[in-house]
């Protein structure tokens, strides 16, 4: 029997370097699609949080009559024995937590005889919605050093200042075109939340200079603003939208993201769209005033961190005053974004 006798040839080493040549064009040209279609997810993702956070809003000023207010400053955080007007220390993103289905984290201090412990421990609950994918999620949301508040780390005056283990968000409320940030002598003092004789409100308009019940945000200090209060109309004023930040400090907490987001006004959880002096401007803005929708820096920290932007590549996201989500593009007019920040200027601006 005549067996044929068979020779199996093997690959070459020029033809094994193109086929890899060839694998490697071909991920080359794929993976930007691949990340382009992550992204596209992402920013779905980011805009049903908003969406959610919309919802809210309108949710609570059905049953409260006005949008969430922004609490004391940076020292106070939520209070579930205080409601949620003007005695309420804590900011917007507290108050909004029972209409996110976030009751239990909300009442986390309710009848507490330790409440600085108890909301030390509610400060470290992230919330899924207020982070956008883009940036961080989860474990990444809590601050530099991850590690979780002890009672010694609260001090007399129930500062929130410490730097590990709170809670951090991706969004900001609308803080008008007055750019200011509660400190010093504006800031209740120790003590106010049991002080019963205490009122927030004359507080703040004897000791803020910048201060009053009728700002041109939608959330501020002790804000109590109705809808009936944005009269440039709900489809033209933002709510809130996503915060400026700095890449290197998307896991590390850095300035003006270094403080709970449960916490009252301040530049962690408040943006603004403009820079003036005043909170009675109505007169079109001028260079001076306007504050621009800034995309990513990563050379100062001073960079961007009283304004809105985001981690997408072309765009920031807001939610309005009617709860519509809208992208913005980072080329938009500074004078524009100064006037959807603002309320009551009477513009009446459109999102190009």
């Amino acid at each position: 029997m005549y067996l044929r006798n068979w020779h199996r040839k093997a690959f070459t080493l020029v033809e094994l370097l193109v086929v890899i040549a060839i694998i490697g064009i071909l991920i080359a040209l794929l993976l930007p699609a691949v990340q382009s279609a992550r992204e596209a997810g992402r920013r779905t993702q980011c805009k049903d949080n908003l969406k959610q956070i919309g919802l809210a809003a309108m949710a609570h000023n059905d049953t409260q009559k006005f949008l969430p207010s922004s609490g004391w400053g940076y020292k106070w955080t939520g209070d579930p024995d205080r409601g949620f007007s003007t005695n309420q220390p804590g900011g917007w993103m507290y108050n909004l937590l029972p209409f996110i289905e976030q009751s239990a984290t909300h009442d986390i201090a309710k009848g507490s005889p330790n409440k600085p412990l108890a909301r030390a421990q509610m400060n470290t609950v992230v919330i899924p919605t207020y982070n956008c994918p883009s940036r961080r999620t989860g474990y990444d949301a809590l601050a530099k050093g991850d590690s979780p508040f002890t009672e010694s780390e609260y001090n007399a005056d129930d500062s929130i200042r410490a730097t590990a283990g709170q809670a951090r968000s991706d969004y900001a409320g609308n803080g008008g075109t007055n750019q200011q940030v509660t400190t010093g002598g504006c800031m209740p003092p120790s003590g106010s939340d049991t002080n019963t004789g205490f009122s927030a409100r004359t507080h703040y308009a004897t000791n803020c200079n910048w201060w009053s019940p009728d700002m041109n945000g939608v959330t501020f200090a002790i804000s109590t603003i109705t809808l009936k209060k944005v009269t440039d109309g709900l489809t033209k004023t933002y709510f809130c939208g996503e915060k400026s930040l700095q890449p290197r400090h998307y896991k590390g907490g850095g300035p003006a993201d270094n403080g709970a987001m449960y916490a009252g006004h301040d530049w962690d959880n408040l943006r603004w769209g403009g820079k003036d002096g005043n909170n009675t401007n109505k007169t079109p803005p001028t260079n001076a005033d306007m504050q621009p929708l800034h995309d990513k820096d990563d050379t100062d920290d001073n960079y961007g961190r009283l304004n809105f932007g985001s981690a997408h590549p072309s765009t920031c996201m807001f939610v309005m005053c009617d709860g519509s989500v809208q992208e913005v593009s980072y080329s938009i007019d500074a004078a524009t974004h100064w006037k959807l920040s603002n309320r009551r200027d009477g513009y009446h601006a459109d999102i190009p």
